[in-house]
This record gives C-alpha cells, sequence and structure tokens, in this order.
C-alpha cells in the first residue's frame, strides 16, 4: 500500500531519548543528527506540522538522515530567512526496485563528516552508488547524480557554533539499511577507519 502522506511521528518519541529536556541534551553535544526512515514528506499534515514547529525546527539539528526512497538527494530548505534545515537522504545498502515486473538492484551509501568551523559546522558528504559498467561487472563509484568536488559534497558552513571549538569532528558512513559495515573505497583511508551501526530497535 501507498502510505505517503499518511505516517505519524510524535513529539514524545524525541522527549523519550532526550530526557525530556531536548533543549539541554542538544547543548551539551557537539554535533545533533536525527535519524528517520521516511521522508518527511510521507508524514500525515499534521505530523508534518509538528515535525518542522517541535521536533526539527531550524537550528535544532545540524543534519536529518533519512532513507526509504532508494535513491540518493541532499536538500537544503530556510524559509522567511531562518537557518536552513539540511537533510541527506541515503540510497539502500541492499536495494531491489520493480519496473514492469522487472527487477533492478539499486545498491549504495554515504559517508559524512562534520566538522566545527569559524562559523558554523561543515558538513562533507561521499555518496556512492553501485554502477553497471558496460562490460558488465559492477563498481562502486561517486554517485554521478550529485556536483561534486573531490568526489565529495561540501556544504559550509551550517550555522554559528555552539559548545565545540573549530576542529572538531564526527565522521560517519550510513545507508537507509542498518547493521551492515560500510564497505569504504581505499582511496579515502580516513574513511576506512569508519563503521557505524544503526540501532534494530523501534523508536519509542
Amino acid at each position: 500500500e501507498d502510505y505517503e502522506g499518511q505516517l505519524s511521528v510524535d513529539i514524545r518519541q524525541l522527549h523519550a531519548v532526550t530526557g525530556e529536556d531536548v533543549a539541554k541534551w542538544t547543548a551539551k553535544h557537539d554535533f545533533n543528527l536525527i535519524l528517520t526512515h521516511h521522508p518527511p514528506l510521507w508524514l500525515h499534515p499534521e505530523s508534518l506540522e509538528l515535525w518542522n514547529s517541535n521536533i526539527n525546527p531550524p537550528e535544532r539539528f545540524d543534519l536529518h538522515l533519512f532513507g526509504h526512497m532508494h535513491d540518493a538527494d541532499q536538500t537544503t530548505v530556510g524559509h522567511g530567512a531562518s537557518s536552513p534545515r539540511l537533510s541527506y537522504q541515503s540510497e539502500s545498502l541492499f536495494g531491489l526496485e520493480k519496473y514492469d515486473q522487472k527487477v533492478e538492484r539499486s545498491h549504495g551509501y554515504a559517508a559524512c563528516r562534520l566538522t566545527k568551523v569559524e562559523g558554523g559546522t561543515q558538513i562533507t558528504i561521499w555518496p556512492r552508488r553501485l554502477q553497471k559498467m558496460i562490460w558488465g561487472y559492477n563498481k562502486i563509484i561517486p554517485a554521478p547524480q550529485f556536483e561534486l568536488v573531490d568526489e565529495a559534497l561540501t556544504i559550509s558552513p551550517r550555522r554559528n557554533a555552539k559548545t565545540a571549538s573549530a576542529g572538531t569532528q564526527l565522521t560517519l558512513a550510513a545507508s537507509s539499511t542498518s547493521n551492515f559495515p560500510m564497505m569504504l573505497e581505499p582511496a579515502h583511508r580516513l574513511l576506512q577507519r569508519v563503521q557505524v551501526f544503526l540501532p534494530n530497535s523501534p523508536a519509542a
């Protein structure tokens, strides 16, 4: 069934993981990320309003990570001169899509680094996807749908720095499928050291 525009999210889910004090919880961290499976547009209009006003208002989270759509995308959205919300939609690590009874494989992942710099948070994303080459074999390549510089997408600065000093970094790997180690390319020695596993437990 198509549940686009029908899903729900509740502020109690956020309160459950932040000790009932979201402002205090976010203030004590250098970086704050929010992770969902579906994109916000799959929420019911009432839940989408709650998401924008009480769960993910401008400047609360550095980045929203989600998947489900089996394709990669990055958006930066601001309204009325407010600080923009940043989001990254990751490809599925082991995805299958059906078109006209044919199965099309869609595989990909992204490595991401957040760095505190003067004036805000710099976000660097290395999106990767599996591409079938002309001779029939598959190869992980930089995602061709992005305008990349040095094989990466950089957004900088994000917003005013809070508690972290310049140079503080967080590096992670992500896909829309959890609990699989990310096989990172040899050219990026920094990223080879990064493996992040997402929990299997459902949201409270």
